[in-house]
């Protein structure tokens, strides 16, 4: 018994406290990430003990095609005895030093998607190792997300930043992390970085849990300057799911991200209803400043073939100097409209064979009050036929050339042309006590 002991004891010993002990662990680990994920793990050294603290020096990860996804420093992880003993790489706390991170998307996707994806090669027999660990951290790290496709439209018009080409540095982050099968979690306690090129810092938290048909954020944090986003989402590919949304925007701010962004100030965002893969259905949002505030609901569905709006409403109660605060570059006739403005919409559109519109208004407000309908076609021309009624509208403070002008009745138009900026056609206005350059129309 005495020299069985013995034996283990030093079979303990070279397993977990010596170079051959810890080669062998280093290449388990490089295996084992390797039957996990679409890619390869690779440790220049690894020291230490393995019932104590591993120091993993040099470490890179590498995307099934070979392009670099991260390498790091080093590594300081604190496995348990456990986890060595079954198919599980189970660590009391893992510390990566200065990790650089390289996303980069391409017409197959993104890399670090291709990576996580779970792999489908491996033979029955090859059951995946587990990995979970209570605490990790990441230490001055850096993020570079890169894309080789041209910028869209909406990047070289300055209406959102060119994420082809964006650097996330001062990053640190503390983070419980768990992959088990086709499953992979992840808690994001606190995570800060800082986004250099727009002097933006950034702070997130929440919990991530996905497999190959569902990912789900419940709940999450986001923070960038004085921009706050928060609630809970997931996105599945059958199953429909809820969502809820509270936000602060600082436009302000936001401006640095998207120059062309005309609005300024801070407004606040709530936003409840129902999301899958190919439907975003919105029960209730709603958009406040000051005293003004603007509520929306309806169904957007999108296809192969398309997308289609249906059961859209829209209502908004607006004061002048609210939508001043916001928008200071606004047309001088919409701050007249939003003057105790109250404005309601509704309708659908089809886009999915040309284009198929059909919207109801109604507004009321300091300058008068109108209600109309549009219906619009376009398959190889577009047809365009509408109404409007308009009870005491102050027409001449909209526009200062039409001087005492004050309409009250309905016009009525049919256009048609092969495209919005050629349209021609026919119309009737017929008027009741009104004014026009200051003469009375009957």
């Amino acid at each position: 018994m005495t020299a069985l002991a013995v034996v283990l004891a030093a079979a303990f010993i070279v397993l977990t406290s010596t170079e051959v002990g810890r080669d062998g662990a280093r290449r388990g680990l490089e295996a084992a990430f390797s039957r996990q994920f679409n890619g390869s793990l690779h440790i220049g050294r690894l020291t230490g003990n393995l019932v104590g603290v591993l120091y993993a020096g040099s470490v890179t990860v590498h995307g099934p095609d070979g392009t670099l996804l991260l390498d790091a420093d080093s590594l300081v992880l604190r496995p348990t005895l456990r986890g060595l003993l079954t198919r599980s790489f189970t660590l009391r706390s893992a510390t990566v030093i200065r990790p650089r991170l390289y996303f980069h998307h391409d017409a197959e996707g993104w890399n670090v998607t291709r990576l996580l994806r779970p792999r489908t090669d491996a033979a029955p027999d090859d059951a995946p190792w587990s990995f979970s660990t209570p605490v990790i951290r990441l230490v001055d790290g850096t993020l570079h997300l890169s894309d080789e496709a041209p910028p869209p439209r909406a990047v070289t018009a300055g209406w959102m930043p060119d994420y082809r080409d964006l650097r996330v540095d001062s990053l640190d982050a503390l983070m419980r992390l768990h992959l088990r099968g086709n499953t992979r979690e992840v808690a994001v306690e606190r995570l800060t970085a800082r986004l250099p090129d727009y002097d933006l810092p950034l702070a997130l938290s929440g919990a991530w849990k996905g497999d190959a048909t569902e990912q789900h954020l419940d709940p999450f944090a986001v923070q960038l300057g004085h921009t706050r986003l928060s609630g809970t989402l997931a996105l599945a590919d059958r199953n429909i799911r809820p969502f809820a949304i509270e936000a602060t925007l600082d436009l302000t701010e936001l401006r640095r991200l998207a120059p062309a962004l005309p609005l300024r100030s801070r407004v606040q965002v709530q936003a409840t209803g129902q999301l899958r893969h190919g439907l975003l259905d919105v029960a209730a949002a709603r958009i406040n400043h000051g005293a003004s505030r603007i509520e929306t609901a309806g169904v957007l569905a999108w296809s192969d073939t398309g997308a289609w709006l249906q059961d859209a409403t829209a209502e908004a109660r607006l004061q002048q100097r609210d939508v001043e605060q916001v928008w200071p570059e606004a047309p001088e006739a919409v701050r007249i409209l939003a003057d105790g403005a109250r404005l309601e919409l509704a309708g659908s559109a089809d886009w999915r064979a040309g284009t198929r519109l059909d919207a109801r208004l109604h507004y009321a407000g300091a300058v008068g009050a109108a209600a109309g309908t549009v219906e619009a076609r376009h398959t190889e021309a577009w047809q365009v036929a509408g109404q409007l009624s308009t009870t005491r509208l102050a027409a001449g403070r909209l526009d200062e050339r039409l001087g005492d002008t004050e309409l009250t009745g309905q016009t009525r138009l049919r256009l048609r042309g092969a495209s919005l900026q050629t349209l021609t056609g026919t119309g009737t206005v017929a008027l009741t006590d009104s004014r026009v350059a200051g003469r009375a129309v009957d």
